[in-house]
């Protein structure tokens, strides 16, 4: 499906759904709004915070802009979720 990759749950180092749930807290966005941004609907940002899903490498990219790099400086590899 559009949106999202089915993979193993995040490796160390990676970015978890928590951490992204802190980042969209910490930025006062709801998760519909994180989902206008990156272009996909408000379930699949659930799905990705409760690691269901995980963002496509595309996706991570548009999480990485919206959150920018000084808010993601403590996630070591956002790139890693999608290589697999």
């Amino acid at each position: 499906m559009k949106g999202y990759t089915q993979v193993d749950p995040p490796r160390n180092g990676s970015m978890g759904g928590a951490q992204l749930r802190e980042l969209r807290l910490a930025s006062q966005l709801t998760q519909k709004d994180v989902g206008i941004y990156v272009g996909v609907n408000q379930r699949t940002v659930s799905s990705w915070e409760r690691e269901i899903m995980h963002p496509s490498a595309e996706h991570v990219q548009q999480l990485k802009k919206l959150f920018g790099n000084d808010l993601l400086g403590h996630i070591r590899d956002l790139d890693s979720i999608d290589s697999g």
